[in-house]
């Protein structure tokens, strides 16, 4: 049996922490959660160190290893918090050098030499999808193999002999109902937060991959466009798990493409009405993949907010994204959410490849037409794997002194032939000061303490004006500052 920290490491920022109109969303790492899970079924002891909704940093990271003494930590690293990681890894080894040091997540799986090359402190990479390449690493490093067993392990990454080894990749996981639950009792269940809300709440993954290609999204480029769901069934028992055994009734479906599937979908909603489930749910969606049956049922088991990647305003530039979807079914869309009472959140891309000053205009006045209940205004941002990543390197729009922490989808980083990181810097300020306003403010604050006092009763919601009205003062400030797009 071996002792096994997982860690999710703190100081980091991403679109969700730093938008203003977002108040910090905070989500279980659920990667890990899963890890553990298949890690403790198979008999090993395992703790996780989820940073930073505890604001955690090296000083306590350190005080958790020295308590838990593991013989492998596991490390959660994301591009944008890839030095974060790296100096966790570092940390560890300098006080306990025969720890193993253990890699994973989209980084390592598309940059696997460059990750090893960071630092001697990185053992190993697990590549792609973690639970059962985790597991036959720590098997395999139990029984103290060496290297020729480890070529045997697929999905790994690790030096030999002065070289960087990349086993062929592991198979994706056929039936994900086969997967445990994610350890939950792993995590600090009372520090997670959705859109600003003091709310608990917990997220969970129905599905695993999207089959379309985008441009700029690193999902399909890490599922190979392969799109594998959980049964219905499997999907309700989750959450009937997390509203009894854990006591929360707010719960974020966050894969990707949760709705691909409308029959599965919809049996989703009747499961829930069967067991009559007392949970509030929310979840992600394509405009192409639902219809207005689909999310009359959604509405009807109590789903009360999608968030759509609406990405932009302009025809051109979602062709060129490669979206595939139109302006007309976004709209639809949206008429059809408020139709029913439900909220609304729009994902939208500034700066993607044929972005113009024009376009971005029209993106911002189309989101207003939409009159989304929130609005997340991101940078496009270039990830390794992705098309648009071979884009910007071919094309000479990345800065040489861009850093991988950069790339957090909400600080620009690309200097295109049309507009400068400057530029679109002042853009999505400037967006933020058009969308939000009184008018929204009072409706924000209308769905906010109506969906809250749903979930968790009257004393519940009057906990919610508070944080509204934090975020009017913050726009009232910057508006009387006069700030305007070309940042006068």
């Amino acid at each position: 049996m071996s002792k096994v920290l997982l860690i999710n490491p703190a100081e980091f920022e991403t679109k969700y922490t730093k938008a203003p109109s977002l108040n910090r969303m905070v989500f279980p790492p659920l990667g890990l959660a899963y890890i553990a899970a298949v890690l403790e079924e198979n008999g090993h002891k395992v703790s996780i160190l989820d940073a930073p909704p505890l604001q955690i940093k090296e000083k306590q990271l350190m005080e958790t290893v020295r308590k838990t003494k593991p013989d492998i930590v596991g490390i959660q690293a994301y591009t944008s918090a890839i030095y974060q990681a790296k100096t966790a890894a570092e940390c560890i080894k300098q006080e306990y050098p025969d720890t193993t040091v253990v890699f994973g997540g989209h980084h390592p799986t598309f940059m696997p030499d460059d990750t090893l090359k960071m630092s001697k402190s990185i053992d190993y990479l697990v590549r792609g999808e973690g639970e059962y390449t985790f597991l036959k690493l720590t098997e395999a490093l139990e029984n103290g193999t060496n290297g020729k067993k480890l070529k045997d392990i697929k999905g790994i990454s690790f030096r030999s002999n002065g070289a960087v080894v990349n086993t062929p990749d592991a198979d994706f996981i056929k039936d994900l109902d086969a997967l445990p639950f994610p350890a939950r009792h792993l995590l600090p269940m009372d520090e997670y937060h959705y859109f600003g809300a003091r709310r608990e709440m917990q997220s969970l993954l129905s599905s695993r991959g999207c089959p379309f290609k985008c441009r700029f999204c690193a999902v399909g480029a890490y599922y190979k466009n392969v799109w594998r769901p959980r049964s219905a069934k499997n999907v309700v028992d989750e959450m009937e798990q997390i509203r009894e055994k854990f006591g929360i009734r707010a719960i974020a479906v966050m894969d990707d493409m949760a709705t691909f599937s409308k029959r599965r979908i919809r049996n989703i909603c009747q499961d829930i009405r069967e067991r009559d489930l007392d949970i509030y749910w929310g979840t992600v969606s394509r405009v192409d993949t639902m219809d207005f049956e689909t999310l009359k049922l959604m509405a009807k088991s109590r789903c009360l907010q999608v968030l759509v990647g609406v990405e932009s305003g302009s025809e051109r530039v979602l062709q060129n994204s490669h979206k595939g979807i139109s302006l007309q079914q976004i709209e639809q869309f949206f008429i059809w959410c408020k139709k029913l009472g439900m909220d609304t959140v729009a994902s939208v891309v500034f700066g993607l490849p044929g972005d113009t000053k024009e376009s971005l205009q029209e993106t911002l006045w189309f989101i207003k037409k939409l009159n989304p209940g929130v609005a997340v205004f991101s940078a496009a941002t270039p990830y390794p794997g992705t098309p648009f990543w071979d884009e910007a390197k071919q094309n000479g729009w990345l800065p040489k002194e861009t850093k991988w922490s950069d790339l957090n989808m909400y600080d620009p980083v690309l200097n295109t032939n049309e507009i400068t990181k400057e530029e679109l810097e002042d853009f999505i300020q400037f967006a933020y000061l058009k969308f939000r306003g009184p008018k929204w403010g009072m409706q924000r604050l209308y769905n906010d303490f109506r969906y809250t006092q749903k979930i968790h009763g009257f004393l519940g919601a009057i906990r919610v004006p508070p944080l509204t009205v934090r975020l009017f003062v913050r726009w009232f400030r910057e508006k009387s500052r006069g700030k305007t797009f070309d940042g006068s």
